[in-house]
């Protein structure tokens, strides 16, 4: 988008300091928030039956999720916890819900990562081929961070593993 340029380069991590910055602006009235991605999330049926399918997950924290692994070369301790968890089924940050008041808690933890090197958008996939990084995800992507944070924050966080929210392949 032409008016995101001047924030410079869109960088995926805007979602957490731009969402926070709206949480604590005490703008936000309501118990729940849902975060989809704009370019490539398309509703089609009632949002409520997101809230239904959050409440029976008994989490504060659900994320759609994604056979996708990029990111977890450089956090193989989390792939592992990830694999023993709920092999086969991966965080996805494109869609998800939460309770605000955690939510809070949440991207301030997820803020401590956020970095001045986070590759552009256009340029994450080649960033992520390069060498491991040893103290990832600082200056990685938001679904890294929260790829990152999930265990620590597990049962609060937790995955749609059954793409009852939404689905990506």
């Amino acid at each position: 988008r032409k008016d995101l340029k001047k924030y410079g380069d869109w960088r995926y991590t805007f979602k957490i300091t731009w969402i926070l910055d709206y949480l604590e602006s005490g703008k936000c009235d309501t118990d729940l928030i849902l975060c989809t991605d704009a370019i490539d999330v398309i509703f089609q049926d009632d949002p409520q039956k997101i809230v239904d399918i959050f409440n029976g997950y008994d989490c504060d924290l659900l994320f759609m999720s994604t056979k996708n692994t990029t990111g977890y070369q450089h956090m193989p301790d989390v792939k592992e916890w990830v694999d023993n968890n709920h092999s086969g089924r991966y965080l996805n940050a494109g869609v998800w819900i939460a309770k605000v008041d955690f939510l809070k808690e949440f991207l301030k933890e997820s803020l401590k990562y956020v970095g001045p090197e986070e590759p552009a958008c256009d340029d994450w996939l080649e960033w992520q081929k390069k060498t491991p990084k040893l103290d990832y995800p600082k200056n990685g992507v938001d679904q890294d961070i929260f790829r990152f944070l999930e265990p620590k924050f597990y049962p609060r966080v937790k995955i749609d593993t059954k793409n009852l929210m939404a689905y990506r392949s």
